[in-house]
């Protein structure tokens, strides 16, 4: 969520994050399958869905900190 909040603030496109994000689904799943066979964890909470990161870029908190920081760097 850090690197997409990063990606935001610099002008990558929402679809461009939340195909970046699925890669992730992609490179973590052996792991996060291992770790919910050994944990008790559901392995429905650590997946990446891309719902949760269009949850999260929608969200008025993460505009509101995106639209500061343009506009703070915007000044200098």
């Amino acid at each position: 969520m850090v690197s997409a909040l990063i990606l935001l603030c610099i002008g990558i496109s929402h679809q461009q994050i939340i195909e970046d994000y699925m890669k992730s689904k992609e490179n973590l799943q052996l792991l996060l399958e291992y770790y919910a066979r050994n944990s008790n964890v559901s392995i429905d909470v650590i997946m990446p869905r891309e719902e949760y990161m269009e949850r999260f870029l929608k969200s008025q908190k993460i505009k509101n900190i995106v639209n500061k920081f343009q506009f703070e760097s915007y000044i200098f």
